[in-house]
């Protein structure tokens, strides 16, 4: 039997060849092990670039406040670290929890806006959440932010050190994570009526397609990811 396989579905699939990238990004850590601290922090904008691409790149949604779900995730993850909780990747799940259900908050009532109004509304809830977390100095530290912050060697064997090493492992390690869940999300339905929505919202609707309740799903998504980073 000859089963016809969708050209967009193709152009999403995994591929050896992409296996050499990562092989690259992890020759940098015995090449380059004197770079591995701001590569760490090279990775970690990749990753929140990835969230982004998701849901500007996927779902058409062009919003100027996605830093917010990377700040949410922030706070939250050094909010729990100083309530004594030092674990990284339950903690970096929980800021991406916390980024994601702000998501669904939000998401229901600004996407339903489009064009300059919505970008308007996501700059300015940006702004917003930008002077509350100066101003909340008994919450956020303010400018000073939140020192103290300590996380417990991971896996309980890897310490942490300033110079990089396990942060880098750690932080390609969630990438190829979310970068593979990402790839096979949009390869999936869901992902393929996204990409409908990006296109063509009105004709979506027609089709009796859930436009919103697809656009709030990919914001969610997109700002857990953004709160992992």
């Amino acid at each position: 039997m000859i089963r016809a396989e969708s050209p967009f579905l193709e152009r999403h699939r995994l591929r050896p060849i992409e296996a050499a990238w990562w092989l690259v990004a992890l020759a940098f850590f015995f090449v380059f092990p004197e770079y591995l601290a701001v590569a760490t922090s090279v990775l970690v904008m990749a990753l929140f670039a990835l969230s982004l691409d998701l849901l500007l790149g996927f779902a058409g949604v062009v919003s100027l406040g996605h830093a917010v779900s990377f700040g949410i995730g922030a706070y939250v993850c050094a909010l729990i670290n100083l309530a004594g909780w030092h674990e990284a990747l339950t903690g970096a799940l929980l800021g991406g929890a916390a980024s994601g259900l702000f998501a669904l908050a939000v998401g229901p009532l600004i996407l339903r806006l489009t064009g300059l109004p919505f970008i308007m509304v996501t700059l300015g809830i940006g702004a917003i959440v930008y002077e509350a977390a100066n101003k909340a100095v008994w919450l956020t530290g303010g400018d000073n932010g939140l020192p103290g912050v300590t996380l417990a060697p991971l896996f309980g064997v890897f310490r942490w050190s300033v110079f990089g090493q396990t942060g880098y492992l750690y932080v390609l390690g969630w990438l190829v994570v979310l970068f593979y869940l990402c790839r096979r999300i949009v390869a999936s339905p869901f992902g393929m009526a996204l990409q409908g929505v990006r296109e063509n919202p009105q004709r979506m609707r027609l089709l009796v397609a859930p436009v919103l309740r697809h656009l709030v799903t990919g914001y969610a998504i997109a700002s857990t990811m953004a709160g992992i980073a």
